[in-house]
């Protein structure tokens, strides 16, 4: 703006030079009308002189005003300056002139003034223009931001709602199309969800099979005290319905598929089991060949852990002639890792008639039969608790190698 102000100065002083005349004897003529506007009107915020040798002119705007019109230029040159610091500033342009006449050259100086208020009122304008448009830009923004978090909050409005419907026995589950950044959390809500309801038929199945076993002792019982005639029998059987309460209600109150479960170190279950098995079979001399990496987690419950590690070590060493090898590695997932134990014997193997009855989901007739078939049920039942199974396979030696695998999170 201070630019545009010195151009237009600059054309007023070619204005005021094309109209002023100058007489051989230095007096001044100047047309009926000056050519810029708010010269001939007082205190208009337009001023002009003249200054040189025997030459003062002051336009009628500037009377009764004291302006400094002496800082004077050279010839040919022009200066644009200002505002000063008087109360009422203004912005100056002086051009330097010789004006020649046929008795010779008037040199003399041509200033001009406006005041600051050329500059000043639009700049203040401007600003206050450009605040008021800060300000709106700034409320639409907020608009903005408010209709996004409303958007962006949707999510989480839905899934509030889905709960709701879910405590109120509409869903068992959360069906919702959430954004990745809420996928997770809705995956692992469903997994707890998911692990409740099985534990929930862990628990109905598991007080059905009990009920169920006890029926054969209970009559059992009834025939031989009828009879009164074989007391032994009665002891087993009572014995034998003790082992069957404290087992089936051990499954029962274990949480198996724990979404929160700590982490349990293998190595050192392996090894007390072990150390355990050598006492019982001392006297066989069995090698036990372990191979587990540190460190190495089962990510449940450590007594689900021994349960199924003791009943598949249990059967290597009664069935192995001199060595039985247990493998342990982790199997790598987006979340936790999963589990996979190998453990073979060098024993007689299992027959192929076994290995299909072996391979039988829920097959519980063989549960409390000893040999290879010996708490399979018990560790495939908790094993599928976790979202994993057991398999068989035939070893390199020839003998039995049964493979645990429990999946990544």
């Amino acid at each position: 703006m201070e630019s545009a102000l010195e151009q237009r100065m600059q054309g007023d002083v070619y204005a005021l030079l094309a109209a002023l005349e100058i007489e051989q004897d230095g007096e001044l003529m100047w047309p009926s009308s000056l050519p810029v506007e708010g010269l001939e009107r007082p205190t208009s915020g337009v001023y002009a002189a003249l200054r040189g040798p025997a030459i003062e002119w002051n336009s009628p705007s500037a009377l009764g005003l004291e302006l400094d019109w002496s800082s004077g230029v050279s010839v040919g040159e022009s200066r644009f300056f200002g505002p000063g610091n008087s109360q009422t500033p203004h912005y100056h342009f002086e051009q330097g002139i010789g004006w020649e006449t046929e008795t010779g050259v008037f040199e003399f100086t041509l200033y001009l003034a406006r005041d600051a208020d050329a500059v000043y009122g639009p700049a203040q304008q401007f600003r206050s223009t450009l605040w008021q448009w800060l300000i709106g830009v700034a409320v639409l923004l907020l608009l903005a931001l408010l209709v996004y978090l409303r958007w962006a909050l949707r999510p989480l409005n839905t899934l509030a709602d889905e709960l709701a419907a879910m405590e109120q026995g509409e869903q068992d589950r959360l069906h919702g199309v959430y954004p990745p950044e809420v996928t997770g959390l809705v995956h692992n809500l469903n997994a707890v969800l998911a692990s409740e309801q099985a534990n929930q038929q862990r628990y109905r199945t598991t007080l059905g099979d009990l009920a169920h076993s006890l029926k054969t002792p209970l009559a059992v019982i009834r025939g031989e005290l009828e009879t009164k005639t074989n007391s032994e029998v009665v002891e087993a059987q009572l014995n034998r319905m003790n082992d069957l309460v404290s087992w089936h209600l051990g499954r029962a109150t274990r949480a198996g598929d724990q979404v929160t479960s700590r982490r349990v170190p293998v190595a050192p279950i392996v090894a007390d089991l072990i150390e355990t098995l050598h006492k019982v079979h001392g006297d066989r001399n069995i090698h036990a060949n372990v191979t587990i990496p540190e460190p190495l987690y089962f990510f449940g419950d450590a007594a689900d852990l021994m349960e199924m590690l003791g009943n598949l070590l249990d059967n290597a060493f009664k069935w192995a002639r001199r060595e039985v090898t247990i493998k342990a590695v982790a199997i790598a997932g987006s979340g936790r890792p999963g589990l996979k134990i190998e453990i073979c014997d060098d024993g007689p193997g299992v027959a192929e008639s076994q290995v299909e009855q072996l391979a039988e989901r829920g097959k519980r007739a063989d549960e409390q039969v000893p040999g290879h078939g010996l708490g399979l049920a018990m560790v495939r039942d908790i094993a599928s608790s976790y979202g994993g199974d057991f398999m068989y396979q035939h070893g390199d030696n020839g003998g039995a190698c049964f493979v645990l695998e429990i999946p990544p999170r």
